[in-house]
């Protein structure tokens, strides 16, 4: 399991996931997450299998979307697992993406708070859905590895509507350049926080169980932790655990055979 949530497996799927903000349902009975999408990332053979063998025992715990592509049939599917409900969509000529909140209206409405505000709100997770779906429109049709990259360290701003601000709104997250005079995020002003890292990767390269990767800001822009904290001295309670994120470029990973 990884922290980061995405594997590329031996039976050609591929597996990430965007957490569902303000979830609330939960059974201790029931196994976490970790566990269940290790089993089925480990085990299943379709997009299907590994649905039905992440809903077993399901916790509750750490509900998200899942976003899921099977390079021998070309299909992709996004898949929403709350603690009551759950979602479904699957395609084999389309596109779907993940924002940090729930897609399927009963998950957003009935099991989480504030019955889902983020999906619209621009100011918050909203932006990133709306973003997202003014780039499936621009590329549909085109969107290969090289866009993909461009497609996740994207700094438009579709509250303000401009190009290149990035911030808490943005695609690629900058939670530490945002000063929030315009709300919506509730981390506050500057939080040393955002999009860690970028990983892509195409059918091929899931039949050759590989991928590319990013350390950092998918755009690229460096993190200087003394830099930071200088400018916003409020975190300097963090000197000595707040780490650089230097600028990386992209790099192809292959599973040793």
């Amino acid at each position: 399991m990884s922290l980061t949530d995405f594997w590329i497996t031996a039976a050609g799927l591929m597996v990430t996931e965007t957490t569902i903000s303000d979830f609330v349902g939960y059974n201790a009975a029931g196994a976490p997450e970790f566990y269940r999408s290790r089993r089925a990332s480990q085990y299943a053979n379709s997009i299907g299998e590994w649905c039905e063998m992440f809903s077993i025992a399901n916790n509750g715990g750490y509900a998200n979307s899942w976003l899921l592509g099977d390079a021998k049939t070309g299909e992709i599917a996004r898949y929403e697992l709350g603690l009551r409900y759950s979602g479904f969509e699957s395609t084999k000529d389309g596109f779907y993406s993940g924002y940090n909140t729930a897609t399927d209206l009963k998950i957003r409405n009935q099991e989480c708070l504030g019955e889902g505000e983020d999906y619209t709100d621009v100011r918050k997770n909203g932006a990133r859905r709306l973003r997202f779906m003014q780039l499936e429109e621009l590329h549909r049709g085109k969107i290969d590895v090289e866009l993909a990259k461009e497609m996740i360290a994207d700094h438009h701003d579709v509250y303000l509507d401009r190009n290149d601000n990035p911030c808490s709104r943005t695609i690629c997250g900058h939670l530490e350049l945002d000063d929030a005079r315009f709300g919506g995020t509730d981390h506050g002003p500057f939080n040393p926080w955002g999009a860690n890292d970028g990983k892509v990767a195409d059918s091929e390269m899931a039949r050759q169980m590989a991928f590319a990767a990013r350390w950092g800001h998918p755009c690229g822009r460096p993190f200087d932790a003394q830099a930071f904290m200088k400018r916003h001295p409020q975190w300097n309670w963090l000197n000595g655990y707040m780490r650089d994120r230097p600028s990386w470029p992209w790099t192809r990973f292959d599973v040793m055979r």
